[in-house]
């Protein structure tokens, strides 16, 4: 029941389930809300991952990618489709 101009700022962990429930978040998408999620290429399957980040590169430019103590600043469509589990940061 939270109106889409109130919120500021996204965080989910939900299992493999984020493309979906992003695809639902498009008001907030839009506005370029920073989201932080965890990223699962292994539970998407390899198309629906380049899919993933395709969806995800067109409303961001830039995240940081979070693999382990590692963290990298980079473009949203370069994110390695290949990676392991890591955490993204999504920032307008």
């Amino acid at each position: 029941g939270t109106p889409a101009a109130k919120v500021d700022f996204i965080w989910m962990d939900i299992e493999g389930a984020e493309p979906m429930a992003l695809r639902s978040m498009t008001a907030l998408l839009e506005r370029r809300v920073p989201i932080n999620l965890e990223f699962s290429p292994k539970l998407y399957g390899p198309e629906g991952t380049r899919d993933f980040i395709r969806f995800l590169a067109g409303y961001y430019e830039r995240c940081v990618f979070f693999l382990g103590d590692r963290r990298t600043a980079m473009r949203v469509a370069d994110i390695p489709a290949d990676s392991r589990q890591a955490d993204i940061l999504l920032l307008p």
